[in-house]
């Protein structure tokens, strides 16, 4: 016997303990599957106070219903469309209840927020590297080494066979056209 048999076999009989009402059967299920679930939800709802609620509410959806479910087909996908339809519930109450509403927006624009934020960054950076281009050569390269790659000026003089204070001229410069050109 294979060990996915094996497994398929021990979840069968785990949800047919459950289907009889057998508590510890329901707790083995929980700890199985709880963490999955939460992080779906969280994904969805991006709130953990109502993800929290919502694994409650699932898990006595699932003792309620357990009469019901088959044996034969995957509780994981059982628990998932519980889960979902429970998601899918929280919305349609917060477009009428507006404290459900409140609580929700915040999570939810946190994570508008930092999406914005990675959007408005590789924004900068598209257009800095297009100002960058504009420099002549040898200045751009001095302020690449020095200001992307944080090399120390004396490293970069070095590398490139000039002196600090001719890192520090183009630096000074590149700094120069870079704010006339982005302002």
């Amino acid at each position: 016997m294979s060990i996915l048999s094996a497994s398929e076999n021990e979840s069968r009989e785990l949800v047919s303990r459950l289907k009889n009402g057998d508590k510890t059967a329901f707790e083995q299920i929980y700890h199985l599957h709880k963490i999955a679930l939460a992080a779906n939800l969280l994904r969805i709802l991006k709130s953990p106070e109502v993800v929290e609620d919502i694994l409650q509410q699932l898990f006595m959806t699932l003792w309620e219903t357990r009469q019901n479910i088959d044996p034969d087909r995957p509780i994981a996908a059982y628990l998932y469309r519980i889960g979902r339809n429970l998601a899918t519930d929280i919305f349609r109450r917060a477009l009428r209840d507006k404290n459900l509403r409140l609580q929700l927006l915040p999570s939810i624009a946190r994570s508008y927020t930092h999406i914005e934020e990675s959007i408005d960054e590789e924004e900068n950076k598209s257009l800095l590297y297009s100002v960058l281009d504009k420099l002549p050569p040898k200045r751009r390269q001095v302020f690449v080494l020095c200001k992307i790659e944080n090399k120390s000026y004396r490293d970069v003089g070095e590398m490139l066979d000039i002196s600090e204070n001719t890192v520090n001229d183009h630096i000074r410069e590149a700094n120069k056209f870079i704010k006339k050109h982005l302002t």
